[in-house]
């Protein structure tokens, strides 16, 4: 269940795993000691679940539209910390849930955004 060419799966990773390095920092900077991180559009999984590895994260939700990337990221990158959510992300976001990180990408040609943390 691959979606993306080889180079953007690179890519992903190398995105992920700067993000997982921003977390870090700051939770060492900041000396909280648990963090939820929204996934928008988690896809397979892989995401949620490079995340879902950093020491203080209490929970990574994963949102998606896709039933079948729902089933796959269950099924291959599934752990404790993470819940997988089919949804829209406009009306997810409308609902009152607090995340200190909210991660959204897309495809190579698009920004790829971390929003702020919200202590």
């Amino acid at each position: 269940f691959v979606t993306h060419h080889e180079d953007e799966v690179i890519r992903h990773f190398s995105s992920y795993n700067f993000f997982c390095q921003v977390i870090q920092k700051d939770l060492k900077e900041v000396g909280i000691n648990e963090v939820n991180i929204l996934d928008i559009g988690f896809g397979c999984g892989y995401g949620c679940f490079i995340l879902s590895k950093i020491h203080g994260v209490k929970q990574v939700t994963g949102i998606d539209v896709s039933y079948a990337c729902k089933s796959y990221a269950q099924e291959n990158y599934g752990a404790r910390n993470i819940e997988f959510v089919i949804a829209d992300a406009g009306e997810y976001l409308q609902q009152n849930y607090s995340f200190n990180y909210i991660i959204y990408m897309r495809n190579r040609n698009s920004t790829i955004r971390m929003s702020g943390v919200v202590w």
